[in-house]
């Protein structure tokens, strides 16, 4: 289901392709924060790991597109401190059951797409931020 719905927005042009960048830039505005995330999403969502726990969680396109525009306001309140995310994020995955193994591959695909795309104090500082995320995630929601 949601890996349908993501190749549907993929082949729709709405997934931009990531190829290493030969000139990486840094992190500039929002605009790069949604291109992380629009790469990320689909490739966690075919993950083996990672796949099962979307499939079961977000539904429908407007879903996933919802779930783009709050993560992109999270770490665009995060990298670029524009108060735009007024949740908690840890309230959000409570539920989801996350063990060790999904966290680490989410930062190591979360951090693929970073350093395929950008390069910058803003990129490794949101290389940093991630790292840190995770490792509340894992104190907090981990059992």
């Amino acid at each position: 289901m949601a890996t349908d719905i993501l190749k549907k927005l993929s082949k729709s042009n709405r997934f931009p392709t990531s190829e290493i960048q030969k000139n990486r830039q840094d992190l500039t505005s929002r605009k790069d924060i949604e291109l992380i995330v629009r790469l990320f999403y689909p490739r966690a969502s075919f993950d083996d790991c990672l796949g099962p726990i979307f499939e079961a969680h977000i539904h429908g396109e407007s879903a996933w597109e919802a779930h783009f525009a709050l993560v992109s306001d999270f770490w665009e309140t995060v990298i670029f401190e524009n108060p735009v995310y007024r949740n908690n994020p840890l309230r959000k995955h409570k539920s989801i059951g996350m063990q060790a193994v999904h966290l680490d591959h989410w930062l190591s695909l979360f951090n693929e797409v970073i350093e395929e795309n950008f390069a910058g104090p803003k990129a490794e500082e949101l290389k940093k931020r991630a790292s840190i995320m995770k490792e509340v995630f894992m104190t907090k929601l981990v059992k």
